[in-house]
């Protein structure tokens, strides 16, 4: 007798990935209106544009903040991201940096007040 592989019942990654991506569309929509962008241009990975690098980095430095239950690779999936790293460095480069500090402290207290009138 040989034992039988129980069916898969777990969602893929892929699956996972694309649950919190959708799940935290909002969250990214207004992080991208924030900063007078795009939600495809936030999310994207071309580098050297200084103005969405900034903007993305600010925002994984918020949603660190606001959503601690979450580990740093669900955060990367909302950003679709890869590694768990991306999040780790945008935290660090804000956190050493007061203007993107005060950057950062502006786009919560925006999000707070638009979260209490959706």
């Amino acid at each position: 007798m040989t034992a039988t592989t129980p069916p898969l019942i777990e969602k893929t990654r892929a699956q996972l990935r694309e649950e919190i991506q959708d799940r935290y569309a909002p969250f990214t929509t207004f992080c991208a209106d924030f900063f007078g962008m795009t939600p495809e241009e936030l999310l994207s990975f071309e580098r050297g544009n200084p103005h969405r690098d900034r903007a993305r980095h600010i925002a994984m430095y918020v949603a660190r903040r606001v959503f601690q239950r979450l580990t740093l690779q669900q955060l990367a999936a909302i950003f679709h991201r890869n590694s768990h790293v991306t999040i780790m460095r945008a935290v660090r480069k804000v956190a050493g940096s007061p203007t993107l500090v005060r950057e950062a402290v502006s786009m919560a207290k925006a999000l707070d007040a638009h979260s209490r009138t959706s």
